[in-house]
């Protein structure tokens, strides 16, 4: 499954109740909750790749009243159950085609090469 919008914690549950076994999903290149997505890995226990690559990872439940973003997968290894690790697929800071083009996180959605070869199309 491919996600191209803004991914908050209520479509983490609809995913869960909905397509429980999920195994492919890819939410790159789009604003994602931290809440939603520390929810998917955590209950769709069949899923095997999970691609967050040039997403902006935002905990808006922060107690300070400033939005926090993480962009690096060290700061996202807090978070993050330790068995979901090695299902992301992210972008290794800049080592990427797009990055080295000099694209923003958001910018031009429609590059492949970094995508799940089996929705890349």
């Amino acid at each position: 499954m491919r996600f191209t919008c803004e991914f908050e914690e209520y479509h983490a549950d609809a995913m869960i109740k909905y397509t429980p076994n999920l195994k492919l999903l890819s939410i790159r290149s789009t604003l994602v909750s931290m809440k939603g997505l520390c929810r998917v890995p955590t209950f769709l226990e069949h899923l095997e790749v999970l691609n967050i690559c040039h997403s902006l990872i935002m905990d808006k439940s922060n107690p300070r009243p400033q939005v926090v973003v993480y962009r690096i997968i060290h700061d996202l290894r807090k978070h993050l159950p330790p068995s979901c690790l090695g299902k992301l697929i992210f972008c290794q800071g800049g080592s990427c085609l797009r990055c080295k083009n000099g694209c923003g996180p958001i910018e031009d959605i429609w590059h492949h090469e970094d995508e799940i070869v089996s929705l890349a199309h």
